[in-house]
C-alpha cells in the first residue's frame, strides 16, 4: 500500500502570520480594518534573524541600501565604484541614522520565499523592505501607504501610532508613500501599537502611522501587498485570446460602432468580453501573472568587490566595531554590538596585521603571494571590517 501524500494548505502562512484562518482574515480585515497579532512566534523562523540581516547587507547593491534620519535621506556612503561603504554606513547609524534595505527579497532567500507564499496565498505583488533602527530612531515621519503593509518585528521593540483613515481611500499609485503635515491629524489618533519580536501588523492602504524605536535598536521587515486589478487581468486576458484565437484578430467592422448601435453588434461586443471571462482564459491569466509574481522576486545579482590591486592601501574601519576577541583556536570574533563576525584562516591573519596599523599598502604586507589575499581583503571590505584608505 502507497503512503498517501498530502497537499500542504496554500492558507498555512497566512493563519501563521494572523493567528487565524485566512478567509478570517479577508472577511474581517482585510482592506478595512488594522489587525495586531502578537507573538507570532513560528514566524521568526521563517526570517532571518538581527545578526543574519547585518551579514545580508554585504550583498545589499547601492540602489536599494538607504539611509533615513529625521524624515530625511542623506547620501548613502559609497565607494567610487559604486559599492555601498558598509562601515561608513555602520557609522552614521551609530550616530541616530536608520538603514533601509529595499527589495530584500530580492538578496535574501527566505524573505523571497515568504513573499512568493503571501502573492500566492493574497493575489498581491509583495515586495519586502527592511529598517533597521537605532534607540529612539525611526525611517519616516507620519504618512501613510498607498498599498497595504504587513510589518513583521524581528528584533527590538517599536511603539506605532495609528491614526484614522480618511474617507476616501487613496488608489494605489507609483507613489506608494506619502507624508502628512504634523498637524494634519490632531484628534484622529486611533491606537497605539508596541510591537515586540514575533508581532505581525497589518495595516490596510491609506491609513497614517508613524513608529519610533523604544528598546534596544529594532529591526523589522515591511512587506507592500501591491493590488492586481481588474483592469490588469482583463489586459492580460486579451493578450492571451489575441495570440490563441484569430477571432481576436480580426478587424471591427465599422458598423459596430454606427449609431445607434444595433443590438447585434451589441451582442457582439459582450460576447467577446464573456468569453475572455472563461475558466480556461482566467487559469491562463492565474498562470501568467504568477509568472510574473516569481521574475519579479528573482535573487538579485550578487554585487561584485573590484576595491583593490596589489598597490592599493587599506584601513581598519576603526570607530565602528567595538569589541575584537581571540579565541583560543587563534580565530577572532569581531563585534559591533549587532552583529558578530567570526574570521579564521587567513582573513583573521590579514585583519591582525590590518589591524595593528590605521594605514597600510598591501605591499606593505607580509604575504609571499598579494595577489591570492587580494578575494579575502575584498570579502573583509563588504564585512565592514576593512576599507580602502588614501
Amino acid at each position: 500500500m502507497k503512503n498517501k501524500v498530502t497537499q500542504a494548505c496554500p492558507a498555512a502562512l497566512t493563519e501563521r502570520l494572523f493567528g487565524m484562518p485566512r478567509g478570517d482574515f479577508v472577511r474581517d480585515y482585510f482592506e478595512r480594518l488594522p489587525l495586531h497579532a502578537e507573538r507570532q512566534a513560528a514566524v521568526l523562523q521563517l526570517l532571518p534573524t538581527l545578526p543574519e540581516f547585518a551579514e545580508t547587507l554585504q550583498l545589499i547593491t547601492s540602489d536599494a541600501l538607504t539611509l533615513r534620519r529625521s524624515g530625511k535621506t542623506p547620501p548613502t556612503p559609497c565607494f567610487a565604484s559604486g559599492i555601498p561603504d558598509l562601515s561608513a554606513v555602520w557609522a552614521q547609524f551609530y550616530d541616530g541614522a536608520s538603514i533601509v534595505a529595499d527589495r530584500l527579497h530580492c538578496f535574501d532567500e527566505r524573505t523571497r520565499r515568504m513573499s512568493t507564499q503571501l502573492s500566492y496565498e493574497l493575489a498581491h505583488r509583495v515586495g519586502v523592505n527592511a529598517y533597521l533602527s537605532p534607540l529612539g530612531g525611526g525611517a519616516f515621519d507620519t504618512h501613510y501607504d498607498t498599498h497595504d503593509v504587513l510589518v513583521v518585528q524581528i528584533a527590538g521593540e517599536k511603539a506605532w501610532l495609528l491614526y484614522e483613515r480618511p474617507s476616501q481611500v487613496p488608489a494605489f499609485t507609483a507613489k506608494q508613500h506619502v507624508d502628512l503635515p504634523k498637524d494634519a491629524l490632531e484628534g484622529r489618533l486611533l491606537r497605539e501599537v508596541l510591537m515586540r519580536p514575533g508581532d505581525v501588523l497589518y495595516l490596510p492602504r491609506g491609513m497614517p502611522h508613524r513608529a519610533e524605536t523604544v528598546r534596544g535598536c529594532s529591526l523589522h521587515f515591511s512587506f507592500g501587498l501591491v493590488p492586481i486589478d481588474w483592469a490588469e487581468v482583463l489586459e492580460i486576458a486579451i493578450g492571451i485570446l489575441r495570440k490563441d484565437d484569430p477571432a481576436y484578430r480580426k478587424h471591427v467592422s465599422p458598423d459596430v460602432f454606427v449609431e445607434p448601435a444595433t443590438q447585434l453588434n451589441a451582442t457582439a461586443v459582450f460576447e467577446f468580453a464573456n468569453n475572455a471571462c472563461t475558466k480556461a482564459v482566467l487559469d491562463k491569466v492565474l498562470q501568467t501573472i504568477r509568472k510574473q509574481l516569481l521574475q519579479e522576486s528573482a535573487p538579485a545579482p550578487r554585487p561584485v568587490l573590484d576595491l583593490y590591486d596589489a598597490e592599493s592601501f587599506v584601513g581598519w574601519s576603526a570607530g565602528v566595531f567595538c569589541e575584537i576577541t581571540e579565541s583560543v583556536d587563534g580565530s577572532l570574533i569581531v563585534s559591533n554590538g549587532v552583529k558578530a563576525t567570526k574570521l579564521a584562516g587567513s582573513e583573521a591573519m590579514i585583519f591582525r596585521l590590518i589591524h595593528n596599523k590605521a594605514r597600510i599598502a598591501l605591499r606593505e604586507l607580509d604575504l609571499e603571494d598579494r595577489g591570492e589575499h587580494i578575494p579575502v581583503i575584498e570579502r573583509l571590505s563588504a564585512l565592514g571590517l576593512v576599507c580602502p584608505a588614501s
